[in-house]
């Protein structure tokens, strides 16, 4: 390559120069795009087949590239690179986000605290939360219908402890010992004064206090169950978004591709026409 450069050279020909590179999106270009995106994002989001749909999306693409281009006239990008970076963005938006809220449920053992939950979102990049608040619905993002965030799980139903009537398990208590004595006050009328009276004063208190006490560990155990089960559905559920965001994406590409093949076999077809 080199020796066919040197006798290009030697010869006067024009030696071709490598392709530049083009220069990364600024934070500037990156917030007119997102801001440009948010006016039509009605456009964007209509997920028809139709040409008419497609075509309508390429025009406001179009627009966005020019308003990018008019702030930066030196990196002259077209409609496809501002799409894909657009894409780009969005999916890095979901993935810090889901990232974030995994490793807070981690360290706080299945419930997030609200402030928490606030500092680590204020720590997100400018584009992810701008993304996140206005593009993306909450669906997608956290998979719950009608707001943007539910961070702190719904707290469980309060359990209802079965309340023991003391005085009825006293009395129970007292009218069974009273037939022992009657018993043994039968059959000796003269007891040993060596040996008490039963008395009952410390059953009535241990009994209860153990149910309560089992009661109230196995409704921890359910909870902590519970818990175990919501964190399983919930990393299914991102799993789930995160395939049917991908296989959107795709579908509009392969429409987009649809669109441009069938265009250049219509400018191809035409062009046969006017030779013939």
């Amino acid at each position: 390559m080199a020796r066919r450069k040197a006798a290009a050279a030697d010869d006067g020909e024009e030696v071709p120069s490598k392709k530049m590179r083009k220069t990364n999106f600024t934070d500037a270009d990156i917030r007119l795009l997102l801001s440009k995106y948010l006016e039509k994002k009605e456009i964007f989001q209509n997920e028809e087949n139709s040409a008419f749909v497609i075509k309508s999306q390429e025009g406001e693409w179009e627009r966005i590239v020019q308003a990018l281009n008019a702030q930066n006239a030196t990196l002259n990008r077209t409609w496809k690179e501002v799409r894909k970076k657009y894409y780009n963005l969005a999916s890095e938006a979901k993935k810090l986000r889901t990232k974030q809220k995994a490793q807070m449920l981690m360290t706080g053992g299945g419930v997030v605290d609200p402030d928490t939950s606030a500092r680590s979102y204020d720590e997100l990049p400018f584009f992810a939360r701008f993304i996140l608040e206005n593009i993306l619905p909450a669906v997608i993002v956290d998979g719950v219908a009608g707001g943007f965030e539910s961070e702190t799980p719904a707290a469980p139903a309060p359990v209802e402890e079965e309340e023991v009537d003391e005085t009825e398990f006293d009395a129970t208590q007292y009218r069974s010992t009273q037939n022992v004595i009657e018993n043994h006050n039968e059959d000796s009328l003269s007891p040993p004064p060596s040996t008490p009276a039963p008395t009952t004063t410390t059953v009535p208190a241990v009994v209860p206090l153990r149910k309560a006490v089992d009661k109230k560990m196995l409704d921890e155990a359910t909870y902590a169950a519970l818990l175990s089960e919501k964190a399983k559905y919930d990393a299914e559920v991102e799993h789930l978004k995160e395939k049917t965001a991908c296989k959107k994406i795709r579908r509009e590409l392969l429409q987009i591709e649809l669109f441009e093949k069938k265009r250049y076999f219509e400018e191809v077809r035409a062009e046969d026409l006017m030779k013939s």
